[in-house]
C-alpha cells in the first residue's frame, strides 16, 4: 500500500506538471500521505522486528518507483532505465515467497517475468506515444519510432515462445505467445504501421491486452508450469 501510495503522489505531481496545469495542494497531499503512513505504521514495525528481509524487499520496490517516477531522477524519460525498472517490479514475487513462507522461484521465471514486463510496458508507450511527445518525455518508443517499437515488442514476445517451450515445456504457452507474436506483425507491418490509434482502435487494444494478460496468468496458475 505505500508504495501504491507513493506512486499514486508522485503521478499527480508529474502530470500536474507535464500539462501545465496549477500544482496540487501540498498540504493536502501531505496530509493524506501522513494518514496512509500511520495506518501502514503497525506493518512497517512488524516488518522491521519479524520480517526483516522482507522490509529490504519492499524498500527495493519504494526505490525502483520513486526513482521511476520522481521528476529528479526521472527514469521514465531515461532510455533504458525507463525498461530496466520494469524489472524493480518483479520484487513482489521474491517479498510474496517470504511473506508465504514457500519455497523461491527458479531464475527462468524472473527473465520470463522481466521479458513479459518489458514488453507490456512498450506496448503502453506505443498507445501512450502521443501524451508522451506532448509532455516531452524521451521514452525508448519515442527514439525508436512507433514501427521499430512494434517490431521490438514482438520479437520479445516471439524470444518468450521460445524461452517457455524451452525452459518449460509448455506447449500451451508458446503457442498462445506465438500467435501474439503473428498478431503483432500482421499489425504492425500491415495494418496500422506508423498511423496513430483511433480512439475506437486505443480500446479495443486495450481489452485485448488485458484479456490476453489475464488468459495468461489464469492458464500459468491452473497448470503451475512456472512451479513445476
Amino acid at each position: 500500500m505505500i508504495t501504491l501510495m507513493l506512486k499514486m503522489i508522485v503521478t499527480i505531481f508529474e502530470k500536474t506538471r507535464s500539462c501545465g496545469e496549477p500544482k496540487p495542494d501540498l498540504r493536502r497531499l501531505n496530509y493524506v500521505f501522513a494518514i496512509l503512513v500511520l495506518v501502514n505504521l503497525p506493518f512497517w514495525i512488524w516488518f522491521f522486528f519479524v520480517e526483516k528481509m522482507s522490509l529490504l524487499v519492499i524498500l527495493g520496490i519504494v526505490t525502483s518507483i520513486v526513482c521511476y517516477k520522481h521528476p529528479r531522477t526521472n527514469f521514465k524519460s531515461k532510455t533504458p532505465f525507463e525498461l530496466l525498472s520494469q524489472w524493480g517490479y518483479l520484487l513482489v514475487v521474491p517479498l510474496s515467497c517470504l511473506l508465504n513462507q514457500t519455497h523461491s522461484l527458479s531464475l527462468e521465471v524472473y527473465v520470463y517475468l522481466g521479458l513479459f514486463c518489458t514488453h507490456a510496458h512498450l506496448i503502453g508507450q506505443v498507445l501512450d506515444i502521443k501524451p508522451d511527445l506532448k509532455a516531452g518525455r524521451k521514452t525508448t518508443v519515442i527514439r525508436l519510432g512507433v514501427l521499430p517499437s512494434k517490431l521490438l515488442i514482438a520479437f520479445l514476445v516471439l524470444v518468450e515462445s521460445c524461452f517457455v517451450w524451452i525452459f518449460f515445456t509448455s506447449l500451451g504457452l508458446a503457442i498462445f505467445l506465438f500467435l501474439g507474436f503473428v498478431a503483432l506483425i500482421v499489425e504492425a507491418l500491415l495494418i496500422n504501421k506508423n498511423r496513430e490509434y483511433t480512439k475506437k482502435e486505443f480500446l479495443v487494444l486495450g481489452y485485448l491486452i488485458n484479456f490476453s494478460g489475464y488468459a495468461s496468468i489464469v492458464y500459468i496458475w491452473h497448470t503451475g508450469v512456472m512451479v513445476k
